[in-house]
């Protein structure tokens, strides 16, 4: 099964990801992560911009996340759904979308079975259009994440044998 997660900033993205590697054995991978050593170094470098390693570039996206939005895109300018091919070809679940035109491309190829957005808007805000494009109505589920992480556990698995279900 190849899942599509995706939702505002710090809303539990990653942390679901982890749930259904955890539970279900998928392997996961944030977009953020894989597009530090491929995209963001070599463009900050450019910039002058040096990191001690790519963790630390990685950590400093939440300073920055416009400039990773945007440095995405501009990867993916020529073939929208690139970085998902590439992020897919080695993992099941791609985790933090955020562009609605490479989001409808690897939908059109066939990239990934199901999308699901993360929600926890009764504690977080929205996120800016100029870092992400994405909306809730653009999922196949949304996953509550406004309580415990033992209820955002719950709600994953439970969430996964209904997904199970569907492909039966």
């Amino acid at each position: 099964m190849k899942l599509m997660i995706f939702g505002y900033a710090r809303h539990g993205k990653d942390t679901a990801s982890e749930l259904f590697t955890k539970n279900f054995g998928l392997t996961s991978m944030s977009s953020s992560r894989f597009s530090t050593e491929r995209i963001m170094i070599p463009y900050f470098e450019k910039k002058g911009v040096f990191y001690d390693s790519a963790e630390a570039c990685y950590e400093d996206r939440v300073n920055r996340r416009e400039e990773w939005f945007r440095q995405t895109r501009a990867y993916n300018d020529t073939d929208l759904a690139l970085l998902g091919r590439q992020l897919y070809s080695q993992y099941d679940i791609y985790t933090g979308c955020r562009s609605r035109e490479e989001f409808y491309a690897m939908l059109a190829e066939g990239l990934f079975d199901y999308s699901i957005w993360v929600d926890r808007s009764k504690h977080l805000g929205v996120e800016s259009s100029a870092s992400s494009e994405m909306l809730p109505d653009m999922a196949d589920f949304i996953l509550d994440n406004n309580g415990t992480l033992e209820e955002l556990e719950e709600r994953v698995c439970g969430l996964y044998v209904t997904m199970e279900h569907y492909d039966e």
